[in-house]
């Protein structure tokens, strides 16, 4: 499910390991270790570029319901692989959620929206 639109957002953050500020800002949330959960994620991440990783077997496992939630402005992957994930799970219990004017971290940049989903998800799947 590795797109070229993921590989430009890793080659992106890998780009931050020069960037102090970025740094910084990432140990808010990473403290110290921001530069090195930098270089291992993205590092591992572009080992697998020019390979064969594939996760769609294992997404044929999932037999539980889904909520399924991503940016429109994901430097790190595409509604394409939320429609895939769908397709390819067991359940007819799945909801896709595109974010408007968000990027990878919903949870954050649109914290009300997602709580909202959320609590709507949960609050559905109880009352069933």
């Amino acid at each position: 499910l590795l797109e070229i639109e993921s590989f430009g957002g890793i080659r992106m953050a890998r780009a931050m390991l020069d960037d102090s500020e970025m740094i910084q800002r990432f140990s808010f949330y990473h403290g110290r270790r921001s530069r090195a959960l930098i270089d291992e994620w993205t590092s591992m991440w572009l080992s697998l570029e020019n390979g064969n990783w594939e996760i769609k077997e294992e997404l044929k496992t999932i037999q539980h319901p889904l909520c399924l939630i991503q940016g429109d402005n994901d430097n790190f992957g595409t509604f394409k692989q939320l429609e895939i994930t769908s397709e390819l799970a067991q359940t007819d219990d799945v909801e896709i959620h595109h974010i408007h004017d968000c990027g990878h971290i919903p949870h954050l940049q649109k914290s009300e929206e997602i709580l909202k989903i959320t609590i709507d998800f949960i609050t559905r799947l109880l009352q069933e």
